[in-house]
């Protein structure tokens, strides 16, 4: 009854494709993944966030009893018009998403490595880190997430590639949010502040976070490749191809509604344009996303945009209207003011400065996660753009965003997305004898560390170099470098594939 009653075809495929690839052919005693017990897994998640929901709570309720702040204050600088641009976004990812474009990109994509984890790692980052930017990063997780471990899993990757493979994935994901004003939360307040305006912020922001990625995506791939060299043999080849074979055939039909991903494209550029050059004074930020999120619900139909308003996670609105509550409490208090002060007089070299609030800004984001410490720390930034920073201009929205994102591929749970590519782990069966997912915070915690060191590293040295170079244009000549050698690489593995067929025909002739 249950099968029946699931007519997402979706999620039927990514559920045969499971069955196919999974390891249900392998070890019989596989627990299938609605089987896995998640209190288990997430009571000390559930356990924190509960904590930290009633301290905050009994904050509020302490500073409204004592008069320190007044209500009517907190609600004037709650942003509501960040809200209602974010909840826009992602029930227009969603619509995005359901017209099935971004799976049968992947399955095509997934198909192109033939099994070889450099190529997968390549071919899949490029299209994580384009989704994350395009749509948002949480979108980009669970429609792909399901694709590239199914092709883990048709690989028979090692545990030591899976877990290289999917740091990688994280952490580029990150990056595509940080890379557009729309493409994750801290990325939308930084652009609804005021502090960077939406063309500056993309024009400054995408190349840097396009030239850190496509850095690491080669810099995987080389480590990936040696992994698989050390740990590949014939027979496990040959298993390789025949699950690529049947992941294949069972893929071919699918068929995404193409007219209508046109359509909401050309929704979506119109809204990219709207930010671009219409004043926000004019027209204001939050209602091109309204009038963009309602064009959609109309060209999508009454049936499926109640299907996705419907699937809507509330969970998500209340941890957003959270954290702007948060934001707001803050620039109520006015301990901005005091912190700028304290700061400037502590490092008076405006360089320096900016230096050191990079690093509070990434510790702050790897220890308390994106969200919070953009709230935390924002109106810092906003503050000190008007004094001792004031002569970056627009690098300083730019440094922020990157010093978020830095923080946020610390760990595990400081960045949006990864509980949620926990849980699709988990989901799609890699899990160990005792149902514990076999990929999680230990087995991210050295790549993510190293990366948000190397991160931070060349966001300072970017912004230094953008700021002191009279032709700082020249700096965007260092992504087309990168994707010209990724490109070299690409076309390498695949040709390293073709010769190895020929010369394996030849050798059977």
């Amino acid at each position: 009854m249950s099968e029946q009653a699931n007519t997402n075809p979706l999620l039927q495929e990514h559920r045969a494709l499971r069955l196919i690839a999974g390891s249900e052919v392998d070890n019989p005693r596989h627990v299938p993944p609605e089987e896995v017990p998640e209190t288990h897994h997430f009571v000390g998640r559930a356990t924190l966030l509960s904590m930290l929901a009633f301290a905050a709570i009994v904050g509020f309720v302490t500073l409204f009893a004592t008069g320190q702040v007044r209500f009517g204050e907190l609600a004037t600088a709650f942003p509501v018009d960040v809200l209602a641009i974010l909840v826009a976004l992602d029930v227009f990812s969603r619509f995005v998403a359901q017209t099935g474009a971004l799976d049968a990109i992947g399955f095509k994509l997934a198909r192109a490595t033939k099994g070889r984890s450099a190529l997968a790692a390549m071919l899949m980052g490029l299209l994580m880190f384009g989704s994350s930017a395009m749509l948002n990063n949480l979108a980009a997780i669970f429609v792909l997430a399901p694709i590239f471990l199914t092709l883990l899993r048709a690989m028979r990757a090692p545990a030591s590639v899976t877990s290289m493979f999917l740091a990688l994935m994280l952490v580029l994901c990150n990056l595509g949010g940080m890379a557009t004003p729309m493409g994750d939360f801290p990325a939308i307040l930084l652009m609804s502040s005021g502090l960077v305006g939406f063309t500056p912020y993309l024009l400054g922001a995408f190349p840097l976070a396009l030239s850190i990625a496509l850095m690491a995506i080669i810099a995987y791939a080389f480590a990936l490749q040696r992994l698989q060299a050390k740990t590949s043999n014939p027979q496990e080849e040959a298993r390789t191809r025949i699950n690529l074979s049947l992941m294949d055939a069972r893929t071919r039909h699918v068929r995404p509604d193409l007219p209508r991903a046109i359509v909401l494209s050309g929704v979506f550029v119109t809204m990219v344009l709207a930010w671009a050059l219409v004043s926000p004074e004019d027209w204001p930020f939050f209602m091109t996303a309204v009038v963009g999120v309602a064009t959609a619900a109309v060209l999508t139909g009454p049936k499926r945009s109640a299907e996705v308003i419907s699937q809507y996670d509330l969970k998500t609105l209340v941890i957003m209207m959270t954290i702007l509550a948060v934001a707001a409490l803050v620039s109520v208090l006015g301990v901005v003011g005091f912190i700028a002060n304290a700061l400037v007089a502590a490092i008076p070299d405006s360089a320096m400065l900016l230096i050191a609030l990079m690093i509070l800004v990434t510790i702050a984001a790897g220890m308390f996660s994106a969200g919070p410490a953009t709230a935390a720390v924002l109106p810092i930034f906003i503050s000190l753009s008007e004094g001792p920073l004031s002569p970056l201009g627009d690098l300083i929205g730019v440094a922020f965003a990157a010093s978020i994102c830095a923080g946020s591929s610390m760990f595990m749970h400081s960045a949006t997305a990864g509980p949620t590519l926990r849980g699709e782990v988990v989901k799609a069966g890699f899990v160990d004898d005792e149902g514990r997912a076999a990929w999680g915070a230990m087995s991210y915690f050295g790549f993510g560390l190293v990366t948000a060191m190397a991160q931070l590293g060349l966001s300072i040295t970017w912004i230094l170099l953008a700021s002191t170079l009279e032709q700082a244009w020249l700096l965007n000549l260092l992504p087309l470098a990168l994707l010209i050698v990724l490109g070299v690489m690409i076309w390498s593995q695949h040709r390293q594939k073709s010769q190895r067929s020929i010369t394996s025909v030849g050798s059977a002739a």
